[in-house]
C-alpha cells in the first residue's frame, strides 16, 4: 500500500477512533483502534517486517505505526523512533526487539497509555535462570500500568472480524473468517495450525499464540470467548494446565452452550513415583487429566489430526438426537469398514425401516444392498445416490448420515456432493462424508468443504467424530449436577490430622475417627495389649489384623485372619500371627494388632484419594479387597464430585452387577455409596493437605446404616 492511500486511510481511522470507546482488559488485544510494531524492521524476511506486512495484509481497520529508532519510513508507513513519540493514541503494542529491551519497551508503552501488548521477543522464562526474572520484571510492569499481556516468546494473535481484521502475528497462512476460537501454548505449532485450517475451510474468528503465558492464559481466553457471540467453538492445544479447578469452573460453563475441543501433550509419565496407596499406584495425572475434560464437557483429541476431525465437523453439523448412523456408499469393503469403525466408537449402524427399504428397492441398481450400509454398487448414477441420500435422511430410524463414496472413472464426483450439500441443507441430521480417492474427488471434497459438510480420508477417524459429537449431545442432555455440604467439625477433624507422624500417615485409630467425624461408619474396633482376653461370648465372629508401616499389604504377610468364633480359635489366631511375623523378621515393637467386629453381609468396596502435583485431588471409586490392584476395576473423577458424577463414577465399573444383585445376591446401597463419595469430596474441600487415602475395604451393605469401613489409610502433606 503506497503512503497516499495509507495515510487517506490512517486519517479515516483516526477520525473513528473518537467515537469508539477505548478498549480495556483483552478487547485491547483483540479488537484494537490502532496498533504499534515496536521493533517493525525495513529488512526483508525479518519478524518484525513480517508483522507489520501482515498487520497491512489483513486490511487491519485502524492505523498501523511502525516504531524503529533507526528508520523514518517503514514499508511506506511513518515510522517513529518510541512508542512515547507517537501523537496519537494507542491501544495494543506489537513488541519485537531483543530482550534487554522489553523491559523497557513495555514501560514506555504503559506511559503512553496502551492497555494491550502481545510480546513476541523471547530470551524470558523459557530459558531459565535469568530468564525468569526478566518475566516477573515484565509482570510487575504490566501489573503497575493495567496492561494485559500476550506471550513473551509467542508467534502473535489474530481476529478476522472484518470490524477489525487484525493479523498481529509472523505467520504466513492466511485462514479464513469463521466462528472458531483456537488457541495453542506453541508457538512452533502456530503456523502448522494456521494452514491445515486455511487447508480444511475451518474459518476461525481469533487465533492466539500464547508462548510463556506470564499475563493472559488459556482460562483467560476460555472465559472470554465463552462470553464471546461470534465464537462457536473453542479450540485449544494445551501442554500444561496452569489451575484444573479453575478450568473445571469456567469450562462447566462454557460447554453448556458452545463445544471446547482440546489436545493434551505431555500424556507420558515422566517417572516413576513412589506411592504407598492403592489408589497412588492406580491413579496418574493423564488418569486425571481425561476425567477433567469429561467432567466439565471438554472433548479430548489424542493426536493435533484428531482435533481438526472432531472440530470441523462440530462446528459445521448440527448435534444429533441419537447415536443411530446410516451409511450410503458405492463400494462394499469401505461400507464394512465404516460399519466396523462406527460400532468400535460405541455407535449404532441400526436395520433401515421398511419403507426406507421399499423406497430403494424401486431405484437402486439391481444387486445393490437394502441394508444398511446401503451399498449402490459402483454402477450406481449420481441421481442413485440423491434418492439413497434423501431416503435415509427421511429415516426416523437414522439419526446421522454418512456418505462414504469411491470415485469410478463413469461417475461425476461433483455432482454426487452437490446431491449431498442439498440434501444437508434441508436436514436437521448431521451429514459427513468420506471421499477415499481425493485426487479424482478433490473439486468435489472442494466444495463440500466451502458447503461447511466435513469430509475424511477414511472411516475410522470419521467414526471417531461422529462418536465425540453423540458424546457431546449427550453430556448437554444431562442436567449440570449440585455439589452436596455437609455440618463437618472441621476443629476435631484437624485435630486428627495434626496427629500424622512425620512420614505424614495418621495412626490407624485416628485416619478412623476422621472417617467417623465425616459421618462414615466404622466397626467396632480395639487394639490389643498383651495379656488381653478375647472377646466375651456373643461378641464373635471377629477379624484380627496386624497395622504396622513396615507392611502395606497386610494379608500378603498372614497379618489378616477373619472368621474367629471363639476364645480358643482367636487364641490360636493370635499365636499363629505372631509367628507368622517373627518369621518375615517384624519385631514385637513393630506392629499393633487391631480386633474388629466382622461385618457378616456385604460387597467390598474401595474409595481412595491420590493428590496429583499438576491437578489436585482425584477420587477413585471401584471393586475392593486383595484383589483391587490384579483386577482394577476403579473409576476416577477429579475433585470436587457432584451428585450426578459420583452416581456416573458407581455405575461406570465393569463389577457393578456385584452390587445390583447378581445371580441372587442382595442389592447394595449405592445410593448410599453415593453419598460416600460426596462425603471423602467434602473432606478434601476442608482439608486440601491429604495427599492420599484409601478405605479398603468398605463393606457395602443394602442399608447404609449397617456399612462400616474396615480399614482406612491416610496421609497428610506435612511441609
Amino acid at each position: 500500500m503506497g503512503w497516499n492511500a495509507e495515510r487517506a486511510r490512517r486519517s479515516a481511522s483516526l477520525s473513528d477512533m473518537t467515537d469508539r470507546p477505548t478498549p480495556t482488559g483483552l478487547d485491547a488485544l483483540f479488537s484494537p483502534r490502532a496498533v504499534a510494531v515496536i521493533g517493525a524492521s525495513r529488512e526483508p524476511h525479518t519478524i518484525g517486517r513480517e508483522i507489520l506486512e501482515n498487520l497491512i495484509a489483513a486490511g487491519f481497520q485502524g492505523p498501523i505505526f511502525p516504531v524503529n529508532p533507526k528508520a523514518a519510513w517503514v514499508n511506506s508507513l511513518k515510522c517513529y523512533p518510541s512508542v512515547t513519540a507517537i501523537p496519537d493514541p494507542i491501544d495494543l503494542a506489537v513488541i519485537v526487539v531483543p530482550f534487554p529491551h522489553v523491559a523497557g519497551v513495555l514501560r514506555e508503552c504503559g506511559e503512553k497509555g496502551i492497555g494491550g501488548a502481545v510480546i513476541i521477543s523471547n530470551g524470558f522464562k523459557e530459558v531459565g535462570g535469568e530468564g525468569i526474572a526478566r518475566e516477573e520484571e515484565l509482570l510487575e510492569i504490566a501489573a503497575e500500568f493495567g496492561i494485559r499481556l500476550i506471550g513473551p516468546n509467542c508467534m502473535g494473535i489474530l481476529n478476522t472480524d472484518p470490524a477489525i481484521a487484525l493479523n498481529a502475528s509472523f505467520a504466513k497462512a492466511r485462514p479464513t473468517h469463521g466462528t472458531v476460537g483456537f488457541m495453542s501454548q506453541s508457538g512452533a505449532l502456530g503456523e502448522t495450525i494456521l494452514n491445515v485450517a486455511e487447508e480444511l475451510a475451518l474459518g476461525l474468528a481469533q487465533f492466539v499464540s500464547l508462548g510463556n503465558m506470564a499475563d493472559v492464559d488459556g482460562l483467560d481466553l476460555l472465559e472470554a470467548w465463552g462470553k464471546n457471540p461470534d465464537i462457536k467453538l473453542i479450540m485449544m492445544y494445551l501442554e500444561q494446565l496452569t489451575d484444573p479447578h479453575r478450568f473445571l469452573e469456567i469450562a462447566s460453563k462454557v460447554t453448556r452452550h458452545k463445544p471446547v475441543v482440546v489436545v493434551k501433550a505431555g500424556r507420558s509419565p515422566q517417572g516413576a513415583r513412589a506411592v504407598a496407596s492403592h489408589t497412588g499406584s492406580l491413579a496418574g495425572s493423564d488418569v486425571g487429566r481425561f476425567h477433567l475434560f469429561e467432567q466439565c464437557g471438554v472433548l479430548r483429541a489424542e493426536r493435533m489430526e484428531e482435533l481438526f476431525d472432531i472440530g470441523r465437523l462440530l462446528v459445521s453439523q448440527p448435534l444429533p438426537r441419537g447415536n443411530r448412523v446410516g451409511i450410503v456408499t458405492n463400494s462394499g469393503g469401505p461400507g464394512i469398514l465404516a460399519t466396523d469403525a462406527l460400532i468400535a466408537s460405541g455407535l449404532q449402524v441400526p436395520p433401515l425401516s421398511q419403507r426406507t427399504k421399499d423406497a430403494l428397492r424401486m431405484r437402486v441398481p439391481s444387486g445393490a444392498s437394502l441394508n444398511n450400509p446401503v451399498d449402490l454398487t459402483a454402477g450406481a448414477s449420481s441421481a442413485q445416490f440423491r434418492m439413497a441420500i434423501e431416503a435415509l435422511l427421511a429415516d426416523p430410524l437414522i439419526d446421522i448420515l454418512m456418505v462414504v463414496f469411491i470415485s469410478p472413472i463413469m461417475l461425476n464426483a461433483t455432482e454426487v456432493a452437490e446431491y449431498i450439500i442439498q440434501g444437508a441443507g434441508v436436514t436437521e441430521k448431521p451429514v459427513l462424508t468420506v471421499f477415499m480417492n481425493e485426487r479424482q474427488g478433490e473439486s468435489a471434497v472442494k466444495k463440500l468443504q466451502e458447503a461447511g459438510i466435513p469430509n475424511y480420508r477414511f472411516p475410522e477417524s470419521a467414526a471417531r467424530s461422529v462418536s465425540s459429537l453423540v458424546w457431546y449431545a449427550d453430556y448437554l442432555g444431562q442436567p449440570a449436577g449440585k455439589y452436596a455440604h455437609f455440618p463437618f467439625d472441621a476443629a476435631a477433624i484437624k485435630t486428627q490430622l495434626a496427629l500424622a507422624g512425620e512420614d505424614g500417615w495418621l495412626p490407624f485409630d485416628a485416619a478412623m475417627d476422621v472417617l467417623e467425624l465425616c459421618g462414615i461408619p466404622t466397626v467396632q474396633s480395639r487394639f490389643l495389649i498383651d495379656g488381653d482376653a478375647p472377646p466375651p461370648s456373643g461378641s464373635y465372629p471377629v477379624v484380627l489384623k496386624t497395622i504396622s508401616p513396615k507392611l502395606q499389604h497386610k494379608s500378603d504377610a498372614g497379618g489378616v485372619v477373619v472368621g474367629i468364633s471363639d476364645a480358643d480359635s482367636w487364641h490360636a489366631a493370635l499365636s499363629a500371627m505372631h509367628g507368622r511375623l517373627a518369621a518375615i523378621g517384624l519385631l514385637r515393637a513393630d506392629y499393633r494388632i487391631l480386633e474388629q467386629e466382622q461385618v457378616q453381609k456385604g460387597e467390598e468396596i474401595i474409595i481412595g484419594v491420590s493428590r496429583e502435583e499438576s491437578l489436585g485431588h482425584l477420587i477413585m471409586f471401584g471393586l475392593g479387597g486383595t484383589t483391587v490392584e490384579v483386577l482394577k476395576d476403579v473409576v476416577f473423577r477429579l475433585q470436587p464430585l457432584t451428585d450426578l458424577e459420583a452416581a456416573r463414577m458407581i455405575r461406570e465399573i465393569a463389577g457393578l452387577p456385584l452390587l445390583t444383585g447378581f445371580r441372587g445376591r442382595i442389592p447394595s446401597d449405592l445410593d448410599f455409596a453415593e453419598e460416600l463419595l460426596l462425603r471423602i469430596s467434602a473432606l478434601l474441600d476442608l482439608c486440601p493437605e491429604i495427599i492420599e487415602m484409601d478405605l479398603n475395604p468398605f463393606i457395602l451393605t443394602d442399608s447404609g446404616a449397617t456399612s462400616r469401613a474396615v480399614d482406612v489409610r491416610l496421609r497428610v502433606d506435612v511441609g
